[in-house]
């Protein structure tokens, strides 16, 4: 599939469903809809707070059975600026481009390695690459599987992490990752990846799924220096690093009982049997926000169970959100949503949803 054009990305302010937290905070609302994104993955945040990266993987389905694959090349990061109160603007649609399967993107809290502090570290490859005619790239060493680093203001390439086959972490892990996803930092200045593992089976010759949480410590000249890997049932997909608990959570996108999916804190199931999930944040009260393939937002109160944050209109596939807490202790959710049946790139959006302080 080649690029058809790019959107003028607009920008509208709506306020098109609302909820109200299970312990009575107050309503959480869809503040805001940025249109002219090409199928949005992940976002992050910016140090100060006056910027939002959001990954565009550029998917698609194919086929007569409509599989998913991401097309190689097509993917980007595009910049926003984010106003004080939260309002965001598109600046700059493609400050990065040409990428394949950017599912996973965070920025470095911290100088890790070469890297100075506010860098942005972004998932890219994996085993569910197609190329322009929606044909799986079977040849594992083409896909470029890894995590890439990028200046957040020139866009310009800063270094990789190889992953893939014959990749020094490879080796040392005894399999390649196949498909790294929701990436962010721990408390220690790790960096953790998800590998949903999917894809090697279109691989030749295929791969074994080993899906897991990868942690990686960065010597002086970008090198890895450690490693090591939790194996994950039910397919990891988001992770996130909870400061205020130093705790590394992740969701998983399958797993234990009949709707699959789960949130582990630490290793350990927060929740279970959830449904397949794709993204994690934490508001400032404790408060876990998991988004869901089936088109919903759960909110898991401190010590509470997980409850459904009804909207008058469901999302498109959210996936990797992230949120961030403004100066009158209200924040924003970034919902970036999926629609891989919609044929025209650049024709997908993100919401923002406000939540009340206190939530």
């Amino acid at each position: 599939m080649k690029m058809r054009g790019i959107l003028i990305a607009t920008i509208v302010a709506m306020g098109v469903g609302c909820a109200t937290a299970g312990a009575g905070a107050g309503r959480a609302e869809v503040v805001q809809v940025v249109s002219g994104l090409n199928n949005p993955e992940s976002a992050a945040f910016s140090l100060d707070g006056k910027w939002l990266f959001v990954t565009n993987v550029a998917s698609a389905q194919f086929g007569p059975d409509k599989y998913v694959g991401f097309v190689a090349g097509e993917a980007s990061i595009s910049k926003l600026s984010v106003a004080p109160d939260g309002t965001l603007a598109l600046v700059t649609p493609r400050l990065v481009d040409k990428l394949t399967g950017t599912l996973g993107i965070t920025v470095a809290p911290q100088a890790v390695g070469p890297y100075p502090a506010g860098s942005l570290f972004v998932s890219v490859g994996g085993a569910l690459s197609v190329n322009d005619k929606g044909g799986a790239i079977t040849d594992a060493k083409a896909l470029g599987t890894g995590i890439a680093v990028f200046d957040p203001e020139s866009g310009a390439p800063l270094g990789k992490i190889d992953l893939g086959v014959g990749s020094p972490v490879a080796v040392a892990l005894g399999h390649p990752i196949l498909l790294p996803n929701g990436i962010a930092f721990d408390g220690e200045g790790g960096i953790v990846v998800a590998d949903t593992a999917k894809g090697g089976d279109r691989l030749q010759p295929k791969i074994a799924a080993q899906p897991g949480v990868l942690r990686l410590t960065l010597g002086s000249k970008g090198e890895v220096t450690g490693h090591s890997f939790t194996p994950v049932s039910g397919c990891p997909n988001g992770v996130g690093w909870n400061a205020a608990e130093k705790a590394l959570y992740w969701v998983t996108c399958g797993g234990q009982g009949p709707e699959g999916g789960a949130v582990y804190r630490n290793g350990q199931p927060l929740a279970l049997d959830l449904g397949q999930s794709d993204g994690i944040a934490f508001t400032p009260a404790g408060t876990v926000i998991v988004s869901r393939f089936k088109g919903d937002l759960v909110a898991i109160p401190r010590g509470g169970k997980p409850e459904p944050v009804p909207f008058e209109k469901g999302f498109q596939f959210p996936s990797d959100i992230k949120l961030r807490t403004l100066a009158d202790g209200s924040s924003i959710v970034v919902v970036p949503e999926q629609e891989a049946w919609n044929g025209a790139p650049w024709g997908q959006s993100l919401r923002v949803v406000r939540l009340p302080s206190g939530y």
